[in-house]
């Protein structure tokens, strides 16, 4: 019982520090999905070449969404032409480099271990995705084929999956070359025709709404819940585990002890934001930076599953590429950073182990945010036992509002050959 209340305690301790960032960061993940639409960064991958490489890097690191929503986005850039070496780069850099990232990695490993993360993240992607566009320059899928002048281009349509694992809506189909929009019959339908002549005020005020929906609906309520196992594990690892085991695995400083790393960090299915707590409390165990810094690198972005995903719909050769890639990128960040560049633990490391706070202690925001973020998570939890419980209760009358079918055709993005 003691046990369970010091894990418990560690919990919250670990909760208060981090919520604020968390809950920032999502903020700032919610502005970008509502300013940034999809069809952006698909759109801007391009083929092969130094600048459609730095776009995909740049334009990941803005992308709102966790390390496994990437891989859709990237599949259907590739299937609509971008360069395998590019695709690769951004699925590497878009989930550590992510503004919701690194704002909890300032707050649990500080600026310096953040700065080389992120230095060491975005030249890896660079070289990653430079060299994949060498090897595989053959293997680029074309967007179109060329049409006579005559006939009328054909559209091409790539259908994405849900953006985010941590998102329960169904993306739209997203263009991947400017689009013109095309409708065959004016829109009829008493739920989707404009009222008020679409006033700039209501768009503004739809764009909040949205923002906020997303933010704390849909996107933050499932990462908050990946992110409970990281932070559950991480407060048990503080409690339980003694720091001489750690120091002894993970504390050499080695090649080796880099490799058993990149290893345990194979099976882990969770998200970038997730990882964090994780390594928070390794490197307060005793981990060294360098190891820190391969599992982030090595942890997220080589599970089985993502592994899979590419194999299948991009290729092996391709898929072996990118794992041997994020390897030999994790172990090098983590040798390099030990043995060369050697930064400081922050403060927030040193002094986890010693984290004793009472409730007291808490400022109002600590309170704010630990209320909120229990919410999120209490509504996620809410949404997967509804899942598995049987529907009951008299079907909605269909009408033209919550039909499946509306009489109105949808909207069709057609490529511009």
């Amino acid at each position: 019982m003691l046990i369970l209340q010091s894990i418990a305690l560690k919990l919250l301790d670990v909760l208060a520090e981090s919520g604020p960032y968390i809950l920032l960061g999502f903020a700032i993940a919610g502005v970008l999905h509502v300013l940034l639409p999809e069809s952006v960064f698909s759109r801007v991958f391009g083929r092969e070449g130094i600048k459609p490489l730095l776009r995909a890097i740049g334009l990941g690191s803005l992308i709102p969404i966790c390390s496994c929503g990437v891989v859709p986005i990237g599949i259907g850039a590739y299937r609509g032409g971008a360069a395998t070496g590019t695709v690769l780069a951004f699925m590497t850099a878009a989930p550590t480099l992510s503004p919701a990232s690194v704002l909890l990695s300032l707050k649990l490993l500080g600026v310096s271990l953040t700065v080389w993360q992120v230095i060491m993240v975005a030249v890896g992607a660079f070289a990653l995705g430079l060299l994949g566009n060498r090897l595989f320059v053959g293997l680029v899928k074309p967007k179109t084929e060329t049409a006579p002048a005559s006939k009328q281009p054909e559209s091409e349509l790539v259908t994405l999956e849900p953006m985010s694992c941590c998102a329960h809506h169904e993306s739209e189909p997203v263009s991947l070359e400017p689009v013109s929009r095309k409708t065959e019959q004016p829109l009829d339908s008493c739920c989707e025709s404009d009222s008020g002549g679409g006033a700039p005020a209501q768009k503004s005020s739809n764009k909040i709404y949205e923002m906020f929906r997303w933010t704390f609906a849909d996107f933050g309520p499932s990462v908050s819940l990946d992110m409970l196992v990281g932070l559950i594990f991480a407060a048990t690892v503080l409690t339980l585990v003694p720091s001489e085991t750690i120091v002894l695995l993970t504390g050499s400083k080695t090649i080796w002890s880099l490799l058993l790393v990149v290893v345990v960090a194979l099976p882990v299915y969770t998200c970038s934001m997730a990882a964090l707590p994780v390594v928070f409390s390794f490197l307060a165990a005793g981990m060294s930076p360098g190891a820190a810094i391969a599992f982030i690198i090595a942890g997220p972005a080589t599970n089985f599953g993502e592994m899979n995903a590419i194999r299948a719909q991009i290729g092996w050769r391709q898929s072996l590429y990118y794992f041997v890639s994020l390897v030999t990128v994790a172990v090098a960040s983590g040798f390099l950073l030990d043995n060369v560049i050697q930064p400081p633990l922050p403060a927030t490391v040193e002094n986890a182990p010693h984290m004793h706070h009472h409730a007291a202690a808490y400022g109002w925001l600590q309170w704010v945010s630990i209320a909120v973020m229990a919410g999120m998570m209490l509504l996620e939890i809410s949404r997967r036992i509804a899942r598995f419980l049987p529907t009951s209760g008299p079907a909605a009358p269909k009408d033209c509002c919550n039909s499946k079918e509306t009489s109105a055709p949808r909207e069709t993005v057609m490529l511009e050959k």
